[in-house]
């Protein structure tokens, strides 16, 4: 797992966060990263007196409110990756390819695994995301500040699997 021992305390820090892409390298060097999922849902109306399953009444019903959200499906399903850009390894290189000319240069999907690390090792996590394809990739220069080189990544997933 994660070579930093995280902070004892009771707020999760990210000291305990290590990304591997799976049967692949570590990924280092990450400054930022988020993940995020939606669920598509859908106001269901009716005209006049009848369900009132959503807490309503029959006069709200027949003024054109909503009386149930129904859940459709998940989308959305991103995963934003802020890292440094390393002489000997650049972005591309980590996530298994040699060079990116184009993001349609991706040959195929990778699956990216998450470890979370609590400081007494109880709360400890992993997540696996599969069929991550990147979608928008750029990078930042400034001849100001640290001058580092920062990648700044976007890949959906196609689904994720919580392994404890």
């Amino acid at each position: 797992m994660s070579t930093t021992t995280p902070y004892n305390t009771t707020t999760a820090t990210n000291h305990g966060l290590l990304i591997q892409v799976a049967g692949g390298a570590v990924v280092g060097a990450i400054t930022s990263y988020t993940t995020n999922e939606t669920l598509g849902a859908k106001k269901v109306f009716e005209f006049g007196p009848g369900t009132t399953q959503g807490g309503g009444d029959d006069i709200a019903a027949s003024r054109g409110q909503p009386y149930e959200i129904v859940p459709g499906n998940s989308d959305g399903t991103t995963i934003g990756i802020e890292r440094y850009d390393l002489w000997g390894q650049k972005f591309e290189q980590v996530f298994g390819s040699r060079n990116w000319d184009m993001l349609t240069s991706q040959d195929k999907s990778i699956s990216l695994i998450e470890f979370i690390e609590s400081p007494n090792g109880d709360m400890n996590y992993s997540t696996v995301y599969f069929g991550v394809w990147f979608t928008t990739i750029g990078r930042t220069h400034s001849t100001e500040g640290d001058r580092i080189i920062k990648v700044n990544a976007q890949a959906m997933y196609t689904r994720k699997k919580v392994l404890r």
